[in-house]
């Protein structure tokens, strides 16, 4: 069967074409398709994408006389619809259990006239039913958080959405792939995680380093809060500076990382940080290896290939190599009066370095954090800003209330980090983010 003619309206946009149509499937679409014996002239008519109505009452079984599936589901045809989900309220039994899902599946058997899928409910007391239900193909549930209209279908307690919620995400795909990871660990967890720490700081007055910084986002507000006066500092790794979320895809478990790699804005980004270190962390080859990214061990191998990435990228001069990869280190972290703390050593001959426009390092197999491939962009940005002083605020409450403002500021703006951390009399809490 061909329809000839038509106007046929999809996402992609709208144009004048054939569709052929065999077994139920659209086999194809174009201009003057062949003949296949019967026709069906669509001129001047729009050609639309079957409708699909993922939230219908169709009431079957148990409230008929209000709607049944064999009227509604006629109704959706003459509409333009070919497929729906019926929601799991207000049929009677509602479906939160595996046998009225049986009820309700052999009901939409009998009678739809389109296609169909189905909604389970969360209810208090059915949380044993969920597996059951995702089991049997439910699309997903229904929640009240306020009365449904029908007593059968109680809200929920918070207790039994967070449980419940809980549960669900258990059953779903999320977190399988190199795509729902990155999801799982949004920015705005980052940044969160950083504000709560440096409020906690300024109140304290304790010394506050945060760990492996991802995000544009994050040394943005490490950098406002050094302004305000809170004694912080962040660093990051070889990995944010030189991939993206897509390297993560294409890469897979060998790739994956806490916090993982973010977007191209946060990687140009944070080239600004004052310490970059390698968070070496590395396992066994058979712990980086699978397709469930839940599964692989989240560290990446490369304390060797710090400097030589750096060196090969070729984006920092060699005096900001040597800040960001030591004295700037060494400084955060050496006591001012000299007590137990790291002293900066003798820096190693240039000879020993890579000079800048080498060819890039190639660590063994293992070293996943140097498989960066052809990396570019010859932007230099600085580091270096004026003196500021990064001491415990003394009027934690005017502090508090500045770093409210320069959380927003911090999202929209851009602000170079010094890169003359201070030395402090306590060794500073490290915080992972």
């Amino acid at each position: 069967m061909i329809f000839r003619g038509g106007t046929v309206v999809t996402a992609r946009g709208v144009e004048n074409a054939d569709i052929a149509i065999a077994g139920g499937q659209i086999t194809a679409v174009g201009l003057n398709l062949a003949d296949d014996g019967v026709d069906i002239d669509a001129t001047g008519l729009h050609v639309f994408p079957g409708g699909i109505d993922s939230h219908v009452h169709f009431n079957e079984p148990g409230r008929t006389e209000w709607e049944d599936i064999a009227h509604g589901s006629a109704a959706l045809a003459a509409g333009g619809y070919t497929t729906f989900i019926d929601m799991p309220l207000n049929s009677l039994p509602v479906t939160t259990t595996v046998e009225a899902f049986d009820l309700k599946l052999g009901a939409m058997n009998r009678s739809s006239m389109v296609d169909f899928g189905l909604w389970g409910g969360l209810v208090p007391g059915n949380l044993n039913e969920l597996e059951g239900l995702v089991e049997r193909g439910v699309m997903g549930f229904k929640a009240f958080m306020c009365p449904s209209g029908i007593d059968e279908f109680p809200a929920c307690d918070k207790r039994t959405l967070r449980e419940g919620m809980k549960r669900i995400a258990e059953f779903g795909p999320r977190g399988h792939n190199a795509r729902d990871f990155v999801a799982s660990r949004p920015p705005r967890a980052e940044l969160a995680a950083i504000a709560v720490a440096v409020e906690t700081a300024g109140a304290t007055g304790c010394p506050v380093h945060i760990v492996h910084v991802s995000t544009a986002l994050g040394a943005d507000l490490i950098a406002a809060a050094q302004r305000l006066g809170a004694d912080v500092s962040g660093e990051t790794c070889p990995h944010y500076l030189l991939y993206t979320e897509a390297d993560m895809e294409r890469l897979g478990g060998i790739a994956k990382c806490a916090p993982p790699f973010r977007t191209p804005l946060d990687r140009e980004h944070l080239w600004r940080m004052p310490m970059v270190v390698s968070d070496h962390s590395p396992s066994t080859l058979e712990l980086k290896q699978g397709v469930d990214f839940r599964q692989i061990w989240g560290g990446i191998s490369g304390c060797q290939s710090t400097r030589p990435l750096l060196l090969a990228d070729g984006r920092l001069d060699l005096q900001t190599i040597a800040a960001v990869t030591s004295t700037n280190i060494a400084k955060r972290f050496r006591s001012r009066l000299g007590g137990p703390g790291p002293k900066p050593g003798p820096a190693l001959p240039q000879s020993l370095q890579r000079p800048r426009g080498a060819e890039h390092p190639r660590p063994d197999d293992q070293d996943a954090g140097a498989r960066a491939g052809a990396w570019r962009r010859p932007v230099h940005p600085t580091i270096k800003g004026p003196p500021r002083n990064h001491g415990a605020a003394d009027d934690f409450v005017g502090l508090r209330r500045a770093l409210v403002a320069a959380i927003s500021r911090a999202i929209w703006s851009s602000s170079p980090v010094s890169s003359r951390p201070s030395r402090t009399t306590t060794r500073p809490l490290t915080i992972t983010v």
